[in-house]
C-alpha cells in the first residue's frame, strides 16, 4: 500500500481507490469497522464500561445495510439473568460517522426501514 492510501482516511480513501480501481469491491461494513470509525463521534458506545453494564460483546452486535449511506446495527441487552432484554437499535451514518437514534430515523425514513 503506498503512503498516499495510508495517509489518506475515510470516504477520501475509498474515493481515491476506486477512481485508481475500477473493479475494485468495498469490504462489507463490520461492527468492528463502525466501532472504528465512530470513536470521535460517539466514544462511549463501544466502551468497554457501556458493553459490561448492558451485557453486550462486539460478537453480538448485527450490521444490516439499509442503503450506500445509512446501515442499521442492532445488538440484544440481558438483565436479571436473562429475564429482562431489549434490543440495542441505532443507524450508523456513512457520511459523517455518527451513531443516530433509531426512533428519530424512523419516523424521518419510514421507506429505509427493514
Amino acid at each position: 500500500m503506498s503512503n498516499l492510501t495510508k495517509q489518506l482516511k475515510g470516504k477520501e480513501k475509498e474515493d481515491y481507490i476506486s477512481s485508481r480501481f475500477p473493479n475494485y469491491k468495498q469490504p462489507k461494513m463490520t461492527i468492528y469497522e463502525i466501532k472504528r470509525r465512530t470513536e470521535e463521534t460517539s466514544p462511549y458506545f463501544f466502551s468497554k464500561k457501556t458493553m459490561k453494564f448492558f451485557n453486550q460483546t462486539l460478537k453480538d452486535f448485527k450490521v444490516y445495510k439499509l442503503n450506500e449511506y445509512f446501515y442499521l446495527i442492532t445488538c440484544p441487552s440481558l438483565f436479571g439473568y436473562g429475564k429482562n432484554t431489549f434490543l440495542t437499535k441505532r443507524i450508523f451514518f456513512t457520511q459523517t460517522n455518527e451513531l443516530l437514534d433509531y426512533d428519530m430515523f424512523a419516523k424521518k425514513y419510514p421507506e429505509l426501514i427493514i
